[in-house]
């Protein structure tokens, strides 16, 4: 028997704040980019002109078409035309498993035997956190006002890890600590980028006309430590992978800096960073460290470390 009752309150959480667009799209359903007033076309409906609104804060949606609106499960009763138990099983089944935390879930509704679930996060108190984070030369005061501890296992094990998280635009985690391990770096879903205003205040509005764009958070704090205040706003992409998602964030801002690392991966992505905005002004900064592999190796002064090169 499946229900609303399988689900713990964090997992139900998790759920409803999964993102409409992303629902319609694992529905098949075409999800244009809005047009300048931030409509889409309805998917509930056939229509000319777009009038279905997402306010992505809050994961709520209005058809202005026809008064109709509601949250993520609505639109998934709606399209689906099934109860709000069912659409939460669907959700569940899209949503990427490592937001969720099963409780009494028969066996074969968790894939696999090995994802992160979080158990909490809160501000960074462990000695051993703060000790890695000072031997990549980050300052304990620099990396508590960025970094949360995270606390995390794997469903089906009893292995428990914490890592410093650094917490990106949709509420998932880039997660480090200094286990030798395949658990070292790894991210906790959603995955997105994380951006701050030219005061470094987290928000995913831009707010100056200049961005600088790293890789990791890691290098975010790097480049604190040496320019306590870079004036501009800032992306980090917590993942290659993130570039396209990067696109409407950055494509926002006249002249993008790109702080990226000086290796096969980092030439692909500036590439593509330019091809992906060629109304901005794309410059390439990684001259100025170019015998480092990035800002964190610029910062302890270890010079020629060389992540082997991916291809």
């Amino acid at each position: 028997h499946s229900g609303m009752s399988q689900y713990s309150e964090s997992t139900k959480r998790a759920l409803l704040s999964f993102p409409i667009t992303d629902v319609l799209a694992a529905l098949g359903k075409h999800v244009d980019k809005p047009s300048s007033r931030g409509f889409y076309f309805s998917p509930l409906r056939e229509e000319k002109h777009p009038s279905f609104q997402i306010n992505a804060t809050a994961n709520v949606w209005t058809d202005w078409g026809t008064g109709e609106k509601g949250g993520v499960i609505d639109l998934i009763c709606r399209l689906k035309a099934c109860t709000r138990s069912e659409a939460l099983d669907f959700l569940a089944s899209i949503v990427p498993s490592a937001t969720l935390q099963y409780e009494n879930v028969p066996a074969r509704n968790v894939h696999g035997d090995r994802f992160l679930v979080m158990d909490e996060a809160g501000p960074l108190r462990s000695p051993a956190l703060f000790r890695y984070a000072g031997s990549r030369g980050i300052p304990a005061d620099l990396v508590s006002r960025f970094c949360e501890e995270v606390k995390f296992n794997f469903v089906g094990s009893n292995l428990r890890m914490f890592s410093i998280g650094f917490r990106n635009n949709s509420g998932g985690y880039a997660l480090r600590n200094a286990m030798k391990s395949r658990w070292s770096k790894v991210s906790m879903a959603p995955m997105d980028i994380t951006t701050f205003d030219s005061s470094l205040m987290p928000t995913p509005e831009p707010s100056s006309s200049s961005v600088l764009v790293l890789e990791g958070f890691f290098d975010f704090l790097s480049l604190l430590v040496m320019e306590p205040s870079p004036g501009m706003d800032v992306c980090v992409l917590n993942s290659g992978s993130m570039l396209g998602v990067s696109e409407a964030y950055l494509s926002a801002h006249g002249k993008v800096y790109g702080l990226l690392d000086n290796d096969a991966a980092g030439d692909i992505y500036m590439d593509r960073m330019r091809r992906l905005l060629p109304d901005s002004e794309c410059v390439d900064c990684r001259g100025r460290y170019s015998e480092y592999n990035d800002l964190n190796d610029l910062l302890l002064g270890r010079s020629g470390v060389r992540k082997p090169s991916a291809f």
